[in-house]
């Protein structure tokens, strides 16, 4: 929650360190290809193992939270920003078998990362930028479940479209241990359509590309201001969500898998309506961007 202050946007949308996680995921998935040993085609067998377990994952997120604002004449400024790395967990189940569709695939994922961010902003009586650099408390939960079919391109490909729905929600504290702390809750539920492609042309590993399109609906923020403000519930604007990721499985028995990934997911808040929270004090929620880059390196069990 911030107060329109000038200040020059930064010219790069994306920042460079999740670029750069990018690039090297793909370098090392690249990389694996080259130097691991041929071996015989199981193909389309490791494939649908892979696509056939549970697993528990260890992941850190790299998060990076930035509200903005357009001042008379267009420009678009910042306002206040968040930036850091938090651990967690995820718990991910697949399925796929020939039900209805042939090669059904169905697919459910639950993540929770909780930490501290870097904070770079104001405050609610000094909203200037700048004016307050600290860490804020961030707790993220997501959900998803997806649904799709698989089409074997040759007998080391298979290439999975499927729909996506999914929640989101993110617990932000701001002035993490002072007395004017208070917390924002913004949360959006997404749809959208997406794409798996799956390699195997190594025994037992598997490599996977996966995209999404989608776009939020009924996306909100909630606040809990400190006296003597009141609290604020507010709808924020919808807008497109993308999702790009790369993951790498190895079955290290016929059960027993090991998998590693990273991906990159971005979407943007439009401005709440401005509200009253005080006698003569009015606050909304401006405009906001958010990429998450997750890293996961896990287990699973295969059936």
């Amino acid at each position: 929650m911030s107060f329109s202050q000038t200040r020059a946007l930064p010219p790069s949308p994306i920042p460079h360190d999740q670029i750069k996680w990018l690039i090297a995921a793909s370098c090392l998935v690249a990389a694996s290809c080259l130097v691991l040993p041929s071996a015989a085609h199981a193909g389309m067998q490791d494939i649908e193992s892979a696509n056939n377990q549970v697993s528990a994952q260890f992941q850190r997120s790299m998060v990076n939270y930035t509200e903005t604002t357009n001042e008379p004449g267009g420009s678009e400024v910042l306002l206040d920003n968040e930036n850091g790395g938090i651990n967690g967990y995820g718990i991910t189940g697949s399925v796929m078998k020939n039900l209805w569709l042939g090669n059904d695939y169905l697919h459910a994922q639950y993540n929770s990362v909780s930490g501290n961010t870097n904070y770079t902003g104001g405050t609610l009586t000094n909203p200037a930028f700048g004016s307050a650099i600290g860490e804020s408390g961030a707790r993220i939960r997501d959900y998803s479940i997806r649904y799709g079919a698989g089409f074997p391109q040759d007998r080391e490909t298979m290439l999975t479209l499927y729909t996506e729905l999914g929640h989101h929600k993110y617990l932000r504290t701001l002035g993490l241990g002072t007395p004017g702390a208070y917390r924002e809750t913004y949360s959006h539920n997404y749809f959208g359509i997406g794409a798996l492609m799956q390699y195997s042309s190594i025994e037992k590993w598997v490599f996977s590309l996966n995209a999404l399109l989608g776009h939020t609906f009924q996306s909100r923020m909630d606040a809990v201001f400190p006296a003597p403000f009141n609290g604020l519930s507010a709808r924020l604007g919808d807008s497109s969500l993308e999702r790009l990721g790369f993951q790498v499985d190895y079955a290290m028995t016929k059960h027993l898998h090991a998998n590693a990934g990273v991906e990159l997911t971005a979407w943007s808040y439009g401005a709440s309506t401005s509200q009253p929270v005080a006698a003569g004090v009015n606050l909304y929620e401006p405009n906001s961007t958010t990429f998450i880059t997750t890293a996961r390196v896990g287990i699973g069990y295969a059936f």
